[in-house]
């Protein structure tokens, strides 16, 4: 997954999150109009989850930008070195978690994307999913395999995405 013209790929793609970083700050020392603060932090928060993909796509590690709430640093597992090698036991149990927080701005669009994504992968429609905010995106999610991140922002808008990858106790 690792080549030069991944490296070179991300680190455009650095540039362009390092572009929309320095904008947001310049808007924030200069404006206090809130659409224009709204539309630089917008564009940071797009640049940064371009980048993510890019990371993932060219290299296979996650975001970077999980867990920044927490006061840890990302740290190599010493109980993964161990799992690396063959013992003849079993093999290890992955947890993988992965947790979105979405604001549905306009359900009746949203619904419209259910509907198409259904179509699409010619899927059966299931009529429980229109009656809820939380049935439509399961819906999304059952349906399409759940990338909720190529929608349009301005119908469901990602808030957060976290996501750990850990081995389960034995």
């Amino acid at each position: 997954m690792n080549g030069i013209n991944s490296s070179h790929s991300l680190t455009e793609q650095a540039e362009v999150l390092t572009f929309a970083i320095r904008r947001h700050a310049k808007t924030l020392a200069r404006s206090t109009n809130p659409p224009e603060i709204i539309a630089a932090a917008n564009s940071v928060r797009a640049a940064a989850r371009d980048y993510v993909q890019s990371v993932l796509a060219a290299t296979g590690w996650g975001n970077v930008f999980a867990d920044l709430d927490s006061d840890g640093d990302m740290e190599e597992s010493s109980q993964g070195e161990e799992c690396r090698g063959s013992d003849g036991g079993e093999p290890p149990v992955v947890i993988y978690r992965h947790e979105y927080e979405f604001r549905v701005h306009d359900f009746d669009r949203a619904l419209q994307l259910l509907e198409s994504r259904t179509e699409l992968q010619d899927a059966a429609f299931c009529k429980d999913y229109e009656q809820s905010y939380t049935g439509l995106v399961a819906g999304l999610a059952e349906v399409d395999g759940w990338r909720p991140s190529i929608y349009d922002q301005t119908v469901i808008e990602v808030l957060s995405d976290k996501w750990e990858s850990i081995l389960a106790e034995p």
